[in-house]
């Protein structure tokens, strides 16, 4: 099938142009070097089996993707210019990535549109497009330039599970009062931005959280109080925290807390409120002392406390025998840490 579908495009396209159109088997083809008036030229059996289309290297002032095939489902567009990108009402497209990309996008209110990548590219109107893009359940925006993100352009997606934004030097979220957001929203990942201060009271007004991930930030400050009772991971590794007051969070749910390379000096207090924690990481901290009876009462099943200052640790016998208890580079350390149940934390933690 491969062979025939490129014999057809080279019969219909001819050797007078410069397009360059390549196929995987009968679902995955790249276009290079497209322009608009070869759009007619794309062969329809070529766009009813594919399931995924790919232009590369290509500059179209204009592109209306119903133009390409009225179902096209999956479009990829990598280092063109498209000075209008248009996702028309009766758009048929379920997946968008954009990678090395400028141009703008406009759509009109979509309820088909559920995933959407969109990668070092510069987009005139992209959150106003995500405003109108109410089906989607995934949106990763990475390396884009984007110093503040409101939630508000979340509102109204009922079946939005994931969301990530990394490596965009983002240093504030805005989520605007009284307004209800994100309903369904299960993962926030704002990895490998510019943030200092979290707002935990903002943060807690996403309900239906189970992982939220601010790791390698420039995180120095939490504000307010973290009540997400459905939390299940709480990722603050690579910050620059030197306490957490968790005295008055409510996140009973929470199983996986990563701290590790922050600047931490004293364990916390009320540790024995996360009554469902299993793994704790903090290596590479600034800790001297551990008191361990705190985790006697929980089910840990993985401690890390590698990398740090500790000279002592009290009670350390009250650890079940089987805990996963790394000490390793510390003062303290025997060099004889044994490591059980270590393969198990991702199992009981979903």
């Amino acid at each position: 099938m491969k062979q025939q579908l490129l014999l057809l495009l080279s019969i219909l396209i001819g050797t007078s142009t410069s397009i360059d159109i390549s196929c995987d088997g009968d679902f995955y083809c790249t276009v290079k070097h497209l322009i608009v008036p070869q759009f007619q030229q794309l062969p329809e059996q070529l766009l009813q089996r594919l399931t995924t289309l790919v232009v590369k290297q290509s500059y179209m002032p204009t592109l209306n993707v119903s133009t390409l095939h009225p179902t096209l489902p999956d479009l990829n567009l990598v280092n063109c210019e498209v000075e209008k990108l248009i996702l028309p009402r009766d758009c048929a497209l379920l997946q968008l990535t954009v990678e090395e990309t400028i141009g703008g996008i406009e759509t009109a209110p979509n309820r088909r549109l559920n995933f959407l990548s969109i990668t070092k590219s510069h987009l005139g109107g992209l959150l106003a497009a995500i405003a109108n893009m109410s089906a989607l359940e995934t949106i990763r925006l990475r390396r884009m330039h984007i110093p503040a993100f409101s939630l508000d352009v979340l509102q109204g997606k009922s079946k939005l599970f994931g969301v990530e934004l990394n490596f965009d030097r983002m240093e504030a979220l805005h989520l605007s009062p009284n307004r209800t957001c994100c309903e369904t929203l299960s993962e926030l990942d704002l990895s490998c931005n510019h943030f200092t201060a979290l707002d935990l009271d903002l943060l807690s007004r996403l309900q239906a959280l189970k992982k939220l991930r601010f790791r390698s930030n420039r995180i120095v400050t939490l504000n307010g109080t973290l009540e997400l009772p459905n939390l299940l991971e709480l990722d603050l590794a690579s910050n620059r925290l030197q306490t957490l007051d968790v005295c008055r969070w409510k996140t009973e749910s929470l199983r996986l807390l990563f701290l590790e390379n922050n600047r931490i000096r004293h364990l916390f207090s009320c540790i024995e409120k996360l009554q469902n924690l299993i793994s704790i990481r903090m290596s590479n901290n600034l800790l001297t002392a551990l008191d361990m009876a705190p985790f006697a009462k929980l089910a840990m099943i993985h401690i890390d406390f590698a990398h740090n200052q500790i000279r002592t640790v009290r009670i350390q016998y009250a650890l079940a025998a089987d805990v996963c208890f790394i000490l390793e580079g510390n003062p303290v350390s025997n060099s004889t840490d044994v490591c059980n149940g270590l393969q198990d934390v991702a199992r009981r933690a979903q």
